[in-house]
């Protein structure tokens, strides 16, 4: 607790004094029904869940926009401030720059341009880990980096007090924090992401949240530490607007206006299709997400299936 007054000092904010909130939960409907059940998997008590519903609801409103990753957050800053001055913090996250600022929308496009700027400093630092992802096609959305480390901020696979100390210095300095200990993380499970399958990959990713039993706590106090931090720093030493830039052109701008022209070119909407065939949709591409990681698709099928796309969209 005593270390969350020093946030809000890194944030140059006070803490609410006037606290007569309007505490009427709303009732959603819609689009804002994801709220409520993103609300239902943060807190156990109808009290916190209540709290939590009427801020994410505001956060919704005025953000103009929702992902699930604003829930993690506005949680945990629940276990530390009253509603008014976590709004307040969460304001400045959504807006500053340095912070997260463009994380929280339904197409979670910044937090994947930031794990492809961590993909692109990659070979600087662990130069067989970049190598082994590239040639095995590793993305850091696929591998679950971007949504995770990125726009989860680790809340949802670190227990305290590890995640209490990485959110105490990515308040202070900000969404680079993030990257300093991705790179550490990467560097102490580097062997465990060798020669595994996809799922197994993903896993490590979760760390101690439902992770592989071979991430230990042992290696999270290692990785912590920042060992190799002042060559981290050195690597991390650029400006982030301009390598974000850079990442967006060379990753994701052609896929993602590709994706974009061809929902023109579509005679349906998803909310067009009935249940059943939404059922059938969603069951298909999932069971090519588990033919993929059980490996029952071979590489070549996968790079032919690639090179279509990629010569379709030029």
């Amino acid at each position: 607790m005593q270390r969350s007054k020093q946030w809000l000092e890194f944030l140059h904010l006070v803490e609410a004094e006037d606290r007569d909130y309007d505490n009427t939960v709303p009732l959603l409907e819609g689009d804002d029904e994801i709220v409520k059940r993103d609300v239902d998997r943060t807190f156990a008590t109808a009290k916190y869940r209540d709290v939590l519903h009427i801020l994410l609801y505001k956060c919704k409103k005025k953000f103009g926009d929702y992902q699930q990753s604003l829930s993690y957050m506005g949680g945990f800053l629940l276990l530390f401030y009253d509603m008014g001055t976590a709004y307040k913090v969460l304001t400045v996250l959504n807006a500053d720059p340095k912070y997260l600022c463009n994380y929280w929308r339904a197409e979670a496009i910044q937090c994947n341009i930031d794990g492809w700027v961590l993909f692109d400093v990659l070979p600087e630092f662990l130069p067989k880990l970049s190598e082994s992802f590239e040639n095995s096609m590793v993305q850091p959305n696929i591998i679950a980096i971007s949504q995770k480390w990125f726009g989860g901020a680790f809340i949802q696979n670190l227990p305290c007090p590890y995640l209490i100390d990485v959110m105490h210095f990515f308040f202070r300095d900000g969404i680079k924090h993030i990257f300093k200990v991705s790179l550490s993380l990467l560097q102490e499970l580097e062997p465990l992401f060798y020669n595994q399958p996809l799922n197994k990959q993903q896993q490590v990713v979760r760390l101690l949240n439902k992770g592989t039993k071979k991430v230990t706590h042992d290696m999270m106090i290692s990785a912590l530490k920042l060992k190799d931090e002042e060559k981290i720093d050195q690597i991390l030493s650029f400006d982030l607007a301009e390598a974000r830039h850079r990442a967006f052109r060379q990753h994701l701008q052609k896929l993602l206006s590709m994706a974009n022209y061809k929902e023109c070119l579509m005679p349906l909407d998803d909310d067009d299709f009935s249940d059943d065939e939404e059922e059938i949709l969603e069951d298909g591409v999932l069971a090519l997400k588990k033919c993929i990681q059980d490996k029952r698709l071979k590489t070549e099928y996968l790079a032919a299936m690639f090179k279509q796309i990629l010569d379709e969209e030029t």
